[in-house]
């Protein structure tokens, strides 16, 4: 359902791109709507590189090398309220 959230999570992520921090942008591995996975795309169909991922643990050895994680589509991943890095 359309609210924007989306366009928002690459809003923030490319500010804190730009103010050099390192970003590890994950999505869900299924969502193939507008792109192939490994691609966070809006609905105006701006597109950002992410990690596509089943679940948060994939990513759990990799989040520690990172200063922010942003996830889109997270509802669609299983043990995401409890996944802590």
């Amino acid at each position: 359902m359309f609210s924007g959230k989306t366009t928002e999570l690459v809003r923030r992520v490319r500010r804190y791109q730009a103010a050099s921090k390192l970003c590890l942008l994950l999505n869900y591995k299924g969502d193939a709507r507008y792109a192939e996975a490994g691609n966070v795309v809006t609905h105006d169909l701006t597109q950002l590189k992410a990690h596509p991922v089943e679940t948060l643990e994939e990513a759990h050895n990799r989040v520690w090398q990172y200063d922010v994680i942003a996830v889109d589509e997270g509802q669609f991943m299983p043990g995401i309220i409890s996944f802590m890095p």
